[in-house]
């Protein structure tokens, strides 16, 4: 993340582009080709301490803070 450029997009994949054309050459990134590496690796995750970092707690977070908030709509 530190070597991708701050330009006021919230777009990672465009400044991804913008990395590959500068440094590499690139004339655009291949979304399909880095889907499909992503989701070879998220296939390797069987359980959640396979999982990066804190995402597991995270996620965990998350769906509390969910099912807190659609507890009081019923």
């Amino acid at each position: 993340m530190e070597e991708l450029p701050i330009d006021g997009s919230d777009m990672i994949a465009k400044r991804i582009e913008q990395v590959l054309r500068v440094q590499h050459g690139h004339k655009q990134l291949d979304k399909d080709k880095a889907l499909s590496k992503m989701l070879q690796q998220f296939d390797r995750w069987k359980k959640a301490s396979d999982l990066p970092g804190d995402t597991a707690e995270k996620a965990a977070q998350l769906f509390k803070t969910i099912n807190t908030a659609f507890s009081s709509v019923r």
